[in-house]
């Protein structure tokens, strides 16, 4: 099933399957800017060629399958499933065309969840029953004390100190272009903060676009070190030195690869240490002409690089040492391995949490 929508700027996408337990979960996520002329499109074909668009990136994934398409723009239905091409307007015939080589059949589903004006509505309520909020805004109103010592509560003198941020916007306190949160609400939005389960920086970094109130940076450090799922999932790290290792001239230049095991599961991690870019590929047994298997097939899409760096596994002496002199002598490269990594083993710490992660959060619960 492949789910599309289109605003006034952009299009997204969104590839879903069906679990055991019949819930649909995502396996992959779409999304690009309209360019100025998509952006004078009609309504009805944003919706389309977001449709149209997402099935495209997904080409794979859809090939030979009947698909879904979950839309919320009910005219687009009837235009996919029943509407002949040849009476479709011009640019939603070219737009049909391109979407005929997938068996597809268009579903709509309507818009869910709390409109954005309903949450104000219930922000503005809460403020006017904060004592703290109210206290705040009758002194945007009136006026700040000159000083801190001549306010009484503790909540307040930390307002007190972000007054130049602070104003009141038809009942809503913001600071800055964030909404200040009553505390009411405040546990819910931790909860909304962090249900990604990312760090106490990312979350921070994340609340810091829309939401605030005093003390909002130590409630978000609080609440993630309580959280059982992260405590359970975060390994032990310990500060280690830091060792700088040259920035290479080139992209794929120099390459760190290292071997990740998830749940039984066998990986091969190979990171570009130009670009940051990963490589991660499953495979079955964790023998030398695998990896080098492995390699290959990755080789033959990216190039060969001048440079290896590995652990020194027991999948990368021998047999990986003649591979190497064999790709440095058919392509006039220098193709080696180091005994140290500098770079895979701490990124297959990461990676091995974020796929440990998802397992637990997509595998069904009996």
């Amino acid at each position: 099933m492949v789910s599309a929508d289109a605003s006034e700027y952009g299009l997204g996408g969104c590839i879903l399957q069906q679990q055991d337990d019949k819930q649909w979960k995502p396996v992959a996520y779409c999304l690009r800017s309209l360019t100025p002329s998509e952006r004078r499109y009609a309504q009805i074909e944003k919706e389309l060629l977001a449709s149209v668009w997402s099935c495209e990136r997904f080409y794979v994934y859809l090939r030979g399958l009947h698909v879904t398409i979950q839309t919320d723009h009910k005219p687009l239905v009837p235009l996919i499933n029943i509407k002949d091409l040849w009476d479709a307007p011009l640019r939603c015939q070219r737009l049909l065309m391109r979407l005929m080589k997938y068996h597809c059949t268009a579903e709509y589903v309507p818009a869910t969840g709390q409109s954005p004006k309903g949450n104000l509505d219930e922000i503005k309520r809460e403020t006017a029953l904060d004592e703290v909020l109210v206290q705040v805004a009758s002194h945007i109103r009136s006026g700040w004390p000159k000083y801190s010592r001549d306010i009484e509560s503790t909540t307040v003198k930390l307002c007190w100190e972000n007054q130049d941020n602070l104003s009141l916007v038809q009942g809503i306190l913001t600071h800055g272009n964030r909404i200040v949160i009553p505390a009411k609400m405040r546990q819910d939005m931790l909860l909304r903060i962090h249900e990604c389960h990312q760090g106490i920086s990312k979350s921070r970094f994340r609340a810091a676009q829309a939401v605030w109130w005093p003390g909002i940076g130590s409630d978000i450090a609080q609440y993630i070190e309580k959280c059982s799922f992260c405590q359970t999932k975060q390994s032990a790290r310990r500060a280690e030195p830091l060792i700088l290792t040259p920035l290479p001239e080139r992209p794929w230049q120099r390459l760190a690869c290292d071997l990740a095991e998830v749940s039984g599961r066998h990986y091969i991690v190979l990171v570009d240490y130009f670009s940051q870019w990963i490589e991660v590929h499953h495979f079955q047994t964790t023998t030398s002409l695998a990896v080098i298997y492995l390699l290959k097939a990755t080789f033959a899409c990216f190039g060969i690089p001048e440079v290896i760096v590995t652990d020194n596994g027991p999948q990368f002496l021998t047999e990986f040492n003649q591979f190497a002199k064999s790709q440095a002598n058919n392509n006039s490269q220098t193709t080696t391995h180091r005994k140290t990594s500098t770079l895979a083993p701490g990124l297959c710490g990461v990676l091995n949490l974020a796929l440990n992660w998802n397992i637990e959060l997509y595998t069904p619960q009996n």
